[in-house]
């Protein structure tokens, strides 16, 4: 194997791409001071895998990354690098490497953020790989075959122990103790996680019995859950069946109710029809009622005519009454005038008649009579013609009174008629009147008919409706019902796992060293007399402040508390004597001296953040105080890291800090936090925890009762609403 190149860029001095090829023979670099020469060995130990940055000469800051070109100053200066590059390029023909190739390139690159890559012919590698490459050939960071400025006196004046090691580099057989390092630390891993599997196969032992019973259970619950999940399925398959029926039904009440309906419409139609005729009719009636009203003032206003003409007609006769009787007064008084007259000329005629006959009467006095009859006859025939004038007017006016008479009889005669008509019309009317209100009661009762009908349409439809409204809401309410009974059946046994298991750590002490679980379950009376108890299981804190408590007790969560340093030798030597008995420290009681806070330090209380003193915190027997004073007495919890950080800095670290997060910051000034992988329930809150899960239990349990009862409800009313 031969060095044949090295290559640098942004390494150092070496600004630009440079490469040094090293032939055969001996290659020597000369120059004066500040050239650049020692960066070369710089070079080679860098790419080997140098980690401290004193050995490379970096400057101020002793930061790796100054490694990098930082670039110059003035007219001509250059920019800094962002990052630097060292390729080493080595002859292996021999195969003096494990690596099959005539050529082995080893890089090195880092950036101005400080991370470096190690490549082995180009591709990405591990460091170590490259120191076990280099292993015993003498070349390496810590190698013989690199020699800087101060390595021969390192030599002359070194140590034995450091002789040794070039010593060994030289002979060989640094790899073989570096191996022999490796595979100690690897059992020591081994016998580590031996320990721990110990350890966990030891819980496991205690729970595996209550974990067979939980994994029988658990098959009989895959079992049953397999059985419930047909049975679910079956009932699906019977209710999807039984859905299918009563729609099925349903369909068929729904034709009846809409037969029912037809029928509605129908006899609907037909009452609509009679109806309208019924108003036809009332129509009808109506314009009758009106012509024959209008006929009755027609009438009533030609009786008053004739009425009033009839009064005057009256009148007339009265009037031609009183004329007649006056006129037939004047008659008789004529007559009897004439009649008087007429004796008279009678008794005249027959006296002279008689003296004629009696001779007696002279010429003149006959001739006188003569006269005189003539006068009396021709007064006697005027006065006949004014009788007769006067009896024509008499039978005048008894004609007209006998017609005036025939005319008020006619009148009288047609008033009887018109009220007759007006009697009939009357009745006319009031029958009308009589049908009219039993054709609007008829109307009346059909429409009520109607509305009765339409109401119990809408009514029917309705019913239909909600009925099948309920029927889907409570399937849909029973089926999440039935899942969330799966679901809470699903939760209680998790719970019940949950809290078994629990109940079984916290009872065989599971979280707790291996020795301590040894002691704490021992049954010996001379073991158990002389243990008082874990510190873990003798006190007790809130939920909230456990995670604080836990990270300022540490280990010492797993103390035994005994009365006596006898006490704990004794515990000790049964430790030592018992086949894998294990390992525990002990708090004897006798010899525990308390700590307290300096009083300088009593202001850090009303500091914001601060919760308090942590040994406050804590809630134990005073039997057992002063061991908790021990431990926590001077150890102060806040709210988070920046308020501890803060207090830290103000009280110069006088006091350990945790932080409810769980971060501890020591008075070193060393600060633990972040998250452990693979931790466990805290020890104490496992309890809590326990409470906790049975609480939720309880809870779920309740919760399983109202919903089986819901069901229980709920299928009772599907069941009638099928029905």
């Amino acid at each position: 194997m031969r060095l044949k190149s090295l290559e640098t860029y942004g390494f150092k001095s070496f600004a630009d791409k440079f490469k040094l090829d090293f032939s055969d023979g001996v290659t020597c670099i000369v120059g004066p001071n500040g050239c650049g020469k020692s960066n070369v060995s710089d070079a080679i130990r860098w790419v080997l895998g140098e980690q401290n940055s004193k050995e490379l000469r970096v400057g101020k800051g002793n930061k790796m990354e100054q490694v990098i070109f930082k670039g110059t100053e003035g007219k001509y200066g250059r920019s800094p690098m962002t990052y630097c590059e060292v390729v080493l390029t080595f002859d292996n023909t021999d195969r003096t490497l494990n690596i099959d190739t005539d050529e082995v390139s080893i890089s090195r690159k880092m950036f101005k953020t400080g991370i470096s890559e190690y490549c082995i012919n180009g591709k990405k590698e591990k460091l170590k790989l490259i120191v076990d490459l280099f292993r015993n050939t003498g070349i390496g960071k810590d190698g013989y075959s690199v020699i800087g400025q101060g390595k021969i006196d390192n030599l002359l004046f070194a140590k034995p122990d450091e002789l040794r090691l070039t010593f060994e580099e030289a002979a060989g057989i640094s790899k073989l103790r570096q191996n022999r390092k490796d595979s100690l630390n690897k059992l020591e891993e081994a016998s580590n996680d031996l320990n721990v599997v110990e350890e966990k196969l030891h819980v496991l032992e205690n729970v595996i019995e209550p974990l067979k019973k939980q994994a029988e259970t658990a098959q009989k619950a895959a079992v049953f859950k397999a059985k419930i999940k047909q049975l679910d399925i079956n009932h699906f398959i019977y209710l999807t069946d039984s859905s299918v029926e009563q729609i099925n039904k349903h369909e068929e009440k729904l034709k009846k109710i809409n037969e029912k309906l037809a029928n509605i419409e129908i006899e609907k139609s037909e009452v609509k029809t009679e109806y309208d005729q019924k108003q036809d009719r009332i129509k009808a009636i109506d314009v009758e009622y009106t012509e024959a009203y209008e006929s009755l003032v027609k009438l009533t206003k030609d009786l008053g005519l004739q009425s009033t003409k009839q009064k005057e007609l009256e009148k007339d006769i009265a009037d031609g009454k009183n004329s007649n009787e006056e006129k037939q007064n004047k008659i008789n008084t004529l007559s009897a005038d004439a009649t008087n007259k007429t004796k008279t000329v009678e008794e005249k005629n027959e006296l002279m008649q008689e003296k004629i006959k009696d001779g007696l009467i002279a010429q003149n006095d006959l001739a006188n009579l003569k006269q005189e009859f003539n006068t009396v006859s021709s007064d006697l025939k005027a006065k006949r013609e004014k009788y007769d004038l006067t009896n024509n007017l008499i039978l005048q006016n008894v004609q007209n009174s006998a017609s005036i008479t025939s005319d008020v009889a006619t009148l009288n005669t047609e008033i009887l008629l018109l009220e007759k008509n007006i009697n009939d019309n009357k009745e006319t009317i009031k029958n009308n009147n009589a049908k009219k209100k039993d054709e609007e009661k008829l109307m009346n009762e059909a429409s009520l008919k109607y509305d009765e009908t339409e109401e119990r349409k809408n009514k029917y439809k309705t019913e239909k409706e909600e009925i099948q409204k309920q029927y889907f809401n409570k399937l849909e309410t029973k089926q999440v019902a039935e899942i969330n009974n799966s679901r809470l059946v699903q939760e209680i046994s998790k719970l019940v796992g949950l809290i078994n298991y629990k109940t079984d750590m916290l009872n065989s002490f599971g979280g707790f060293d291996y020795g301590v679980r040894q002691l704490m379950n021992e049954k010996d009376p001379a073991v158990k007399s002389r243990v008082y108890g874990v510190i873990g299981r003798l006190i007790s804190v809130k939920p909230e402040y456990a995670l604080a408590i836990e990270t300022a007790l540490g280990g010492n969560i797993n103390n035994i508390v005994t009365e006596s340093y006898a006490d704990a030798n004794f515990l000790i030597d049964y430790l030592k004597n018992t086949s894998g008995g294990g390992r525990a420290t002990f708090m004897p009681l006798s010899e525990i001296v308390p700590k307290e806070l300096e009083e300088m330090y009593d202001d850090v209380f009303d500091e914001p953040g601060v919760v308090g003193l942590c040994a406050d915190l804590v809630r134990v027997e005073n039997k057992y105080r002063k061991a908790i004073d021990s431990l926590l007495g001077k150890v102060v919890a806040v709210t988070t890291k920046e308020v501890a950080a803060q207090i830290a800095k103000k009280y110069r670290k006088g006091f350990r800090i945790v932080t409810l997060d769980g971060e501890n910051f020591a008075v070193t000034g060393f600060v633990t936090g972040g998250k452990a992988s693979g931790k466990g329930d805290s020890v104490l809150t496992l309890e809590a925890e326990i409470n906790k899960n049975r609480e939720e239990l309880e809870k779920n349990k309740k919760e399983k009762e109202l919903i089986d009862k819901e069901l229980n409800l709920i299928n009772g009313e599907l069941k009638k609403l099928e029905e």
